[in-house]
């Protein structure tokens, strides 16, 4: 995002903006270099959030924002590491989301993509992208995942 058009935003936004950049680095090491079973709990929704009936349109709002700063950072940021950050900030502003992992078989080999729902909305993909895949399940909240399923995306 150029600086003229980050400096147009509410001071709000720009905060999630560069709060936004800052996690991609965070997430980015802890998946890079820690094992996951020490941030395989961030996965899991927490239930304690209440829902909304238009939640979701405040949630795209700020993943429209956080879009942003990953396209503009010099980390390669995969499906997993936007999940995780969106994930992140929206359980800062009091919204739950869940992670949706799906997977194909390309040539061959399979591959797997994650998404987040809100409110059984997809906030942060386009239906033409995650019907490709063949969703295994929805994390719910106090599961815990094999560390096998995230291979490919990791």
């Amino acid at each position: 995002m150029p600086l003229n058009k980050l400096f147009r935003l509410s001071v709000k936004q720009q905060v999630v903006v560069y709060l936004a950049w800052l996690l991609f680095i965070v997430w980015h090491l802890k998946i890079t270099y820690l094992p996951y079973r020490w941030w395989r709990k961030s996965l899991a929704s927490y239930a304690d959030i209440q829902e909304q009936s238009d939640i979701h349109l405040r949630a795209m709002q700020i993943v429209t924002l956080i879009e942003k700063a990953g396209h503009h950072h010099f980390i390669q940021i995969n499906c997993l590491r936007r999940c995780m950050v969106q994930k992140q900030l929206l359980q800062l502003h009091n919204i739950n989301s869940q992670l949706s992992i799906g997977v194909k078989k390309v040539q061959g080999k399979f591959a797997a993509h994650c998404w987040l729902v809100v409110n059984n909305h997809i906030i942060n993909d386009s239906p033409e992208q995650t019907n490709r895949y063949v969703e295994l399940k929805r994390l719910q909240p106090g599961e815990n995942q094999d560390a096998s399923v995230f291979k490919n995306l990791i």
